[in-house]
């Protein structure tokens, strides 16, 4: 039942940066935001069977691992390990009666559309014209379009920055797999056989680089969308628009040393006078009451990430390091500083098919970023 402190939910705008005019179900699309979820056309029986088979398999862990002590592995690869029927009748009649119960019905059952065919045409069409590049702002709450050019051109002119990046014109990742076994090797001996498997044995990706267009800094646009009660407002290739860096690398090689290293990091983040975790805790850091003439204040650092020097970022980790007792005690404290030091001289990306490495600061997308600013 709806009431008046009920939320109504946030009108997404549609920022078209490119020259194209926009069809108004393309608008209607667009409006529903870069996280809305159309409902599948058709079930998918394969995936729901394989879903309820891994549920299952959950609970016959849960059940036969219940008050065991497992190892003290602070990482670890997926296991494949199932246990067998026959342990607990209860269990096993009820994985029998969801794993058949589904298909009974699924197979006939009509799913209630929200979107029809013509919007699926047009969500087609809109993935596959390679003309235009469609992202979500950086804040805002507001999808940009522009053409796949001016996106190429403005990540480009980013990426032609030395201070920050340069072009990798040896880029070896059996080598890079190479010195990062070399370096846990170094510090096998405080390491379970589990973590080590983890932080060296997988299949990796390259990075991928992007950019996330920050309409809230561009004047232009800013004002154009002050005066505009449009969900569209066109304004074709405005000429102070600024990207945020995103390095994506969930598969990268040194992705699985970062988780590692963000899980043991993270007890230290109570020690830090400056760590703010979310918005609650913000107005927990603010004094219940106020001189009238007192002033908040905050600072925008630009390029927060990038501009952090990694020896300066190295030694304040070092320092927290030092003064404060948060590591298991089989952990070398030096695995902790050569490990980010190699994630941070092996930051390399792929961005029109060309190699490059970022020479300062961290990337905004691995895991033990935020450690370095905070």
């Amino acid at each position: 039942m709806a009431t008046d402190k009920q939320k109504k939910p946030q009108v997404i705008k549609i920022i078209n940066l490119s020259n194209k005019d926009i069809t108004p179900n393309k608008i209607s699309i667009l409006s529903k935001g870069l996280k809305f979820t159309p409902t599948p056309q058709r079930s998918n029986y394969y995936e729901m069977k394989d879903d309820i088979s891994e549920f299952c398999r959950k609970l016959r862990l849960a059940e036969e691992f219940h008050g065991k002590q497992i190892d003290e592995s602070i990482a670890r690869n997926n296991s494949n390990y199932t246990p067998t029927k026959g342990k607990n009748k209860a269990l096993d009649c009820y994985c029998d009666y969801i794993t058949n119960f589904p298909f009974q019905f699924t197979k006939k059952q009509k799913h209630s559309q929200n979107f029809n065919k013509r919007e699926w045409n047009d969500l087609i069409k809109l993935r596959e014209d390679k003309t235009i590049t469609i992202k979500e702002a950086d804040k805002g709450n507001a999808v940009v379009l522009m053409t796949t050019n001016d996106y190429k051109n403005l990540v480009l002119s980013l990426l032609k920055d030395e201070t920050y990046y340069e072009r990798a014109q040896q880029y070896n990742q059996p080598k890079i797999m190479y010195n990062l076994r070399t370096l846990i090797n170094t510090y096998r001996e405080g390491l379970t056989d589990k973590e080590y498997e983890y932080i060296t044995n997988f299949k990796c990706k390259s990075s991928l680089f992007y950019g996330i267009p920050k309409v809230h800094k561009s004047q232009i646009i800013s004002e154009t969308c002050k005066t505009s009660t449009d969900i569209l407002i066109k304004i074709p290739s405005p000429n102070d628009l600024k990207f945020r860096p995103i390095i994506a690398g969930p598969a990268c090689e040194t992705h699985r040393l970062s988780n590692f290293l963000d899980t043991l990091l993270k007890p230290f983040l109570k020690h830090i006078k400056s760590y703010v975790r979310d918005d609650i805790d913000m107005l927990n850091h603010l004094p219940k009451t106020v001189n009238e003439k007192t002033l908040l204040v905050s600072f925008d650092v630009i390029n927060l990430y990038s501009n952090i020097p990694h020896t300066l970022g190295i030694e304040a980790i070092t320092f927290w390091l030092n003064n404060y007792f948060e590591l298991p005690t089989r952990i070398n404290k030096e695995l902790i500083i050569e490990g980010l030091t190699f994630i941070l001289e092996n930051n390399y990306f792929i961005f029109d098919n060309n190699f490059y490495r970022q020479r300062s600061g961290t990337a905004m997308g691995t895991r033990t970023a935020p450690f370095l600013p905070t």
